[in-house]
């Protein structure tokens, strides 16, 4: 299965936004990653009895969406 990686940026000082302004974001990005990674593991999981596990698979492919989103 794909694994994404975290994308590591050196982001010089910006005129108007703070430092702790862009670390937040690339903490935010950075469980983005996590989070997408997590969901692609249980989708393989669960989708080895589909059947039983529909829902919790169609809940977690909307929530992949959400999470990749935010990841690129």
């Amino acid at each position: 299965m794909k694994q994404f990686t975290e994308t590591k940026f050196t982001i010089p000082a910006l005129k108007g936004i703070s430092t702790k302004t862009v670390e937040e974001h690339l903490k935010l990005y950075a469980g983005y990653v996590k989070n997408s990674n997590l969901i692609l593991e249980k989708i393989d999981e669960l989708a080895k009895e589909a059947d039983k596990n529909a829902y919790a698979l169609g809940e977690l492919q909307r929530r992949f969406g959400f999470e990749f989103d935010g990841m690129r």
